[in-house]
Order: C-alpha cells, then sequence, then structure tokens
C-alpha cells in the first residue's frame, strides 16, 4: 500500500518555496511542485531534485508559470527542499508530496 501525504505554502512575492514534510520509510518519493504568477520564465528545480517538468503554463505577462522535480530520498525524518528559483520573483504557491509504502 502506497501513502501519499502533502503539505502546501504560498507568498506574496519572492521564489517558490515547497514546504518541509515528514517522511517515515525509507525510499520515498517527494514531488514538489512550484508556480509563480508571471509567465514565459525559466526555473531552477530545488538543490538535488531532478525537474521533470518545466515552462507549464502561459508564456505571457497574464498567466502563470509552473515546474514540477522529484528526488528519491533514502533518509527518515523532515525534509524540505529548498525553492525553485524563477527569472522573476511574484506571487508563488507550491505543493510537496511524499509517496511512501
Amino acid at each position: 500500500m502506497i501513502a501519499a501525504t502533502s503539505a502546501h505554502g504560498a507568498g506574496a512575492a519572492g521564489d517558490s518555496d515547497p514546504p518541509s514534510i515528514t517522511v517515515t520509510d525509507a525510499n520515498t518519493l517527494i514531488m514538489t511542485w512550484g508556480v509563480v504568477d508571471r509567465g514565459d520564465q525559466v526555473s531552477t528545480p530545488p538543490a538535488g531534485y531532478n525537474e521533470e517538468v518545466d515552462d507549464v503554463g502561459f508564456n505571457d505577462n497574464a498567466g502563470g508559470q509552473g515546474a514540477l522535480a522529484t528526488k528519491t530520498e533514502s533518509g527518515v525524518g523532515a525534509k524540505d527542499p529548498g525553492a525553485y528559483d524563477w527569472t522573476t520573483n511574484d506571487e508563488w504557491a507550491a505543493i510537496t508530496y511524499a509517496y511512501q509504502d
């Protein structure tokens, strides 16, 4: 059986910063999703994470932009992914998911 847990956060300005999540099993897949309120941007995923999807959204200043990154975490405890680095800082939201056995 796979158990999924999640945490979310948002801010008025800055880079999308997926919140910390607690991992209770080794070899947990952590997935982060970060969005920012401005289109036509490039993002760098949190350090140590694999960029799976970038440039999701509207490519103009009226839209938003999203990115997805993953990491398999071998240890247990609180895991704080760190922030996405966007070319422009603006209103943002982020989610962290943990998929564990």
